[in-house]
């Protein structure tokens, strides 16, 4: 995960992107792929997939209140500028997410194929 942000970091400033930008980008990568990695690690047996038909209502408030609050941040101007973010666009948001998931993806195989399954 950590490879992944400052890759996206690193990645938005070489493009000409602005600073606070490139934090935005890099701080929205980071709490997606952790949500992501809450779903992921619900269970070391079932797949990402087998585990969404467990019902579990504290999962959904934290990624309820972690995505809204997560919006706030980068759309209300005040919290914004508290954060010294810039603003992003939809096209950075799906950036965001397909790193988030392919974080997880990556996660989910290597816990299939390198890790050792529980007994």
């Amino acid at each position: 995960l950590l490879a992944v942000l400052l890759a996206i970091y690193a990645g938005a400033l070489h493009l000409g992107r602005m600073e606070g930008e490139a934090r935005a980008l890099t701080f929205s990568a980071m709490i997606v792929a952790s949500l992501g990695l809450i779903f992921a690690n619900r269970s070391r047996s079932r797949s990402l997939l087998a585990t969404l038909g467990k019902r579990n209502h504290a999962l959904w408030w934290v990624m309820g209140g972690a995505s809204s609050l997560l919006a706030l941040v980068l759309y209300v101007p005040a919290l914004r500028e508290l954060f010294y973010f810039g603003a992003l666009q939809a096209a950075d948001l799906a950036l965001v997410v397909g790193a988030g998931a392919g974080c997880i993806a990556v996660f989910e195989l290597a816990r299939r194929y390198a890790l050792p399954q529980p007994r």
